[in-house]
C-alpha cells in the first residue's frame, strides 16, 4: 500500500484483487495521483434535479465524491457490476471461484501526462493498457480487459455527467473507461505445508491458487 493507492481496510475477494490492482497502477502510472477502491452511487437531490455521484465511504456518514474536477489531479476508480458468477469448490480445498466484471474508470489533465501534450489521448490509453496488461502485479486473482470507452456518456454511463461542468470532459481533461472481467479465489489465504507434500498439491492447482507456503 502507499499513500496514492487508497485501499479499503481488511480487503477480501473482489475488493482484495482491486487493492493489489489499485498499488500496481500507481507504481506502473507515475502520473496518476490517486488510485481510489470500489465505489458506490451515492445519490444526492437538490433544486436541480436527482443526481447519482461515484463515491467511496470515507467515514461516519461521510463518503468522498469523485465527480471530474481538478482539485485531486489524476484519478482513477473502480466500479464492480452486477451480478457475479461463483463456481463452488472441489473436493480438495473446499473453496470456490468467483468471477464479475468491473471498470477502472480514469479522469485526468493532459497536460499534467508527459508525453500527452496537444490532448494525445490516445497515448494516455497506451499507458493504461501497458499498465493492465504488461506490468499488472497480482498476488492473487486476475483481471482482463475487454473494452475501452472514450465517450463521457459511456465512461460515466451509471453516473450522473450533467452535475459537472462540461468543461471538465474537454481540453485539457478527458477520460477512459476500462471494462475488464475479474476473477478472485474465496480462500486466498497464506497456509503452511510441510515439504514434500507441494508436489501434488502443485498438481491440483492449490499452491498457485492459495498461496500456501512450504515448511
Amino acid at each position: 500500500m502507499n499513500d496514492r493507492a487508497i485501499i479499503r481496510p481488511n480487503a477480501t475477494l473482489f475488493d482484495k484483487t482491486i487493492a493489489d490492482v489499485q498499488v500496481s497502477l500507481t507504481k506502473s502510472l507515475k502520473w496518476l495521483n490517486f488510485a481510489f477502491g470500489n465505489v458506490v452511487k451515492l445519490v444526492e437531490r437538490n433544486e436541480r434535479g436527482k443526481f447519482v455521484t461515484p463515491s467511496v465511504y470515507f467515514k461516519g456518514n461521510d463518503y468522498l465524491r469523485l465527480e471530474p474536477d481538478d482539485k485531486r489531479g489524476n484519478v482513477c476508480f473502480f466500479y464492480m457490476h452486477d451480478s457475479q458468477d461463483y463456481e463452488g469448490g472441489d473436493s480438495l480445498s473446499g473453496f470456490g471461484d468467483l468471477r464479475g466484471t468491473v471498470s477502472i474508470i480514469f479522469w485526468f489533465d493532459t497536460r499534467k501526462i508527459p508525453g500527452a501534450e496537444y490532448y494525445n489521448v490516445e497515448f494516455v490509453k497506451s499507458e493504461i493498457l501497458r499498465a493492465l496488461t504488461h506490468e499488472l502485479y497480482l498476488p492473487s486473482g486476475d483481471i482482463q480487459v475487454r473494452k475501452i470507452f472514450h465517450d463521457a456518456n459511456n465512461v460515466y454511463k451509471e453516473f450522473s455527467i450533467q452535475k459537472t461542468d462540461n468543461q471538465y470532459y474537454v481540453y485539457p481533461y478527458a477520460c477512459l473507461r476500462f471494462e475488464c472481467d475479474i476473477h478472485c479465489e474465496e480462500g486466498c489465504f497464506s497456509l503452511p505445508v510441510r515439504y514434500g507434500t507441494d508436489k501434488w498439491l502443485r498438481q491440483a492447482g492449490l499452491l498457485e491458487c492459495h498461496n500456501l507456503r512450504l515448511f
